[in-house]
């Protein structure tokens, strides 16, 4: 069995292979137990 790291590994890889994508400069991962990102934080990360 893969643990987080690995999987997260693989979900960046799939990312990276997708053309659409190409261009992205950083991939947020938001797990289930994170709190919520206030409206000005997120749109930061959307830049």
């Amino acid at each position: 069995p893969l643990g987080l790291g690995a999987s997260l590994a693989e979900a960046v890889a799939a990312l990276s292979r997708d053309r659409r994508l190409k261009d992205a400069q950083a991939v947020a991962v938001l797990l289930g137990d994170m709190p919520r990102f206030q409206p000005e934080t997120l749109l930061t990360l959307q830049q």
